[in-house]
């Protein structure tokens, strides 16, 4: 049997019927969603009406987990210490335990290194002024050392010298002429306190007393230096380090590279411009001399048998114009009345001169060309080829063919 289903009416009182009870329901469902007096706020600070992102479970004991981000590096509360390089060698840092950064140990006093023994056996070389400037121990002998801070730069100006003494003087009176010392050298005593030092192998050593500077050529003649008290120059086949003040340069067949020690970027000045890049400079903190000098100095009997083979055969004679001259192993020493020595080797390829008056020094082979004097207007020269670099009081200029920079007085960085 068929049933009737009641249908709401869509005209007449039905409709209006619904639209009656649609407005009371509608009240009915704001009223139960309102919370009560009171209760908003702390819905309010529980987050209750906040936006959850779309799959984020969260729950009363569920806190969101936020992920770290990638190469992510805790920070260290440990102070960070920049490396600081010792004598002798050039790249080792060291801090000291109580944190503190030790500053670089300097070549001995320049003058109490290149002394004789003679005071030393008189007795007048006691403590600074025992050094003898032969092939020593080095390091690890008794011979001062002079400290100075890492602002102070390279250079072998002294705090406290002994120079006011001149414990040097009167040397060439009393030895002058080629000697054979007890290290398996020559050396030959000039006038204004001028020695010339020369190995059984031909290398080559000249120290300018009065002045503090000194300059060295192996025997090979593939290694050479200049000590100066405005800086340092050490060549070693085709690489050149540099060192004047608290610039570093370095030039290689990369370019010409420099930086400076309260600078913290290297640059690279190669044939196309100038750049940023990373460099190792050497530390010249040590006796470059003494190291090119003695690096292959012989020993035994048959090595001072030579040596005084060498002196019976030196021959000396003096000019005209009052120039002496010496012929000691192959190796040429001319000294004018004035006091410039000029000692050259290999017919002329190879030449050490300096001034005892002037403070000049300088060496030149068929690698390099370098000069130092004691004038603040150009104090430093260094080239290579194409590569050059000047240095004085007011300017720090490198060079690579047509292109240039360096710094400026104050130690910014200039560029053309």
């Amino acid at each position: 049997m068929a049933t009737r289903q009641r249908h709401g009416s869509t005209t007449g009182q039905g409709r209006r019927r619904q639209q009656r009870q649609q407005p009371r329901q509608h009240q009915r469902a704001e009223h139960h969603a309102q919370p009560a007096n009171g209760q908003e706020d702390e819905a309010t600070q529980r987050g209750i009406h906040d936006e959850v992102p779309v799959g984020l479970v969260t729950g009363p004991f569920v806190a969101p987990i936020v992920a770290q981000p990638l190469f992510y590096i805790p920070p260290s509360n440990a102070p960070v210490y920049h490396p600081v390089v010792l004598q002798y060698e050039p790249y080792v840092p060291f801090v000291e335990d109580r944190g503190v950064v030790a500053g670089p140990e300097y070549v001995r006093l320049l003058e109490a290194s290149m002394l004789w023994n003679l005071y030393g056996e008189q007795g007048r070389g006691e403590g600074p002024q025992r050094g003898t400037g032969e092939p020593h121990e080095g390091a690890h002998d008794n011979a001062p050392q002079h400290m100075v801070g890492a602002e102070e730069g390279h250079g072998d100006v002294q705090q406290n010298p002994v120079s006011a003494e001149d414990p040097w003087e009167g040397l060439e009176n009393e030895h002058y002429g080629p000697v054979v010392t007890s290290y398996g050298t020559v050396s030959i005593m000039l006038r204004h306190c001028v020695r010339v030092d020369i190995s059984v192998h031909g290398a080559v050593r000249v120290v300018n007393f009065p002045k503090h500077c000194t300059a060295a050529i192996n025997s090979g003649g593939e290694c050479s230096c200049i000590c100066h008290p405005c800086g340092r120059v050490l060549q070693q086949g085709g690489i050149v380090h540099m060192a004047t003040g608290t610039r570093l340069a370095q030039i290689s067949i990369r370019g010409v590279t420099f930086t400076a020690f309260n600078h913290g970027l290297v640059y690279l000045v190669d044939a196309s411009g100038t750049k940023s890049t990373t460099e190792r400079f050497q530390i010249l903190s040590y006796d470059i001399p003494l190291n090119v000098f003695a690096y292959e100095v012989p020993q035994g009997a048959e090595c001072f048998d030579e040596c005084f083979r060498i002196v019976r055969e030196a021959k000396q004679k003096t000019s005209r114009n009052g120039e002496e001259i010496w012929i000691v192993n192959g190796v040429r020493i001319k000294q004018t009345p004035w006091g410039d020595v000029q000692v050259s080797r290999d017919s002329g390829r190879r030449v050490i001169w300096t001034s005892p008056t002037a403070g000049t020094i300088s060496v030149n082979t068929p690698i390099v060309k370098s000069a130092m004097s004691c004038d603040p207007r150009k104090f430093f020269f260094v080239k290579v080829g194409q590569k050059r670099l000047n240095a004085s009081a007011d300017a720090f200029t490198v060079r690579n063919g047509s292109q240039r920079a360096g710094f400026d007085s104050r130690g910014r960085l200039i560029l053309p």
